[in-house]
């Protein structure tokens, strides 16, 4: 009621009905309601780094990795600091080259496997390394980076990185 009496004006510092709606959704698992006020959210603020973030980790809840991925993207254009965002597009492209991997397990001839591998999983890895590594560099204690770098390194063989990450850890 309050966002429909004060439409954009709502979102103002003095108010912050939507922030308020916006919270009240994501902590009742209603993702797709809180994605919609996010909408109105950007529509008054749409340089705000923090509502794209946001919003991509409720796509990324819905298992809808492109537009999570694009969100996240436009965050860091934003701010291609935001350490968060940085490092939940690495996270993104991390999974999507596990989800990958899940998806040519099952096919039994080397080269094929190989090939498939190079085209389908190999890709997300290379995407997600340097994100991940600038994250890493930003937050260096957060393991969820060292973790992910690790199985990245692992996986494109990267023996002398593996090595400097799992000293790390």
């Amino acid at each position: 009621e309050a966002v429909t009496k004060f439409g954009k004006d709502a979102n103002k510092d003095d108010y912050q009905f939507l922030l308020k709606l916006i919270n009240y959704y994501i902590y009742s698992d209603q993702a797709q309601r809180a994605i919609a006020y996010l909408d109105k959210a950007l529509e008054t603020d749409p340089q705000n780094a923090e509502y794209w973030k946001v919003k991509g980790s409720l796509y990324s809840e819905l298992k809808d990795d492109d537009k999570a991925i694009e969100c996240m993207k436009k965050a860091i254009e934003i701010n291609p600091d935001y350490v968060d965002a940085i490092g939940e597009l690495g996270r993104l492209y991390y999974n999507k080259a596990i989800e990958m991997t899940s998806e040519i397990s099952t096919i039994k001839e080397d080269k094929a496997y190989i090939q498939a591998r190079n085209e389908k999983v190999v890709p997300y890895y290379k995407l997600a390394m340097p994100l991940l590594e600038k994250a890493h560099k930003m937050k260096p204690d957060e393991s969820m980076y060292k973790i992910a770098l690790r199985g990245i390194y692992y996986n494109l063989e990267d023996e002398a990185n593996l090595k400097r990450i799992e000293s790390e850890m």
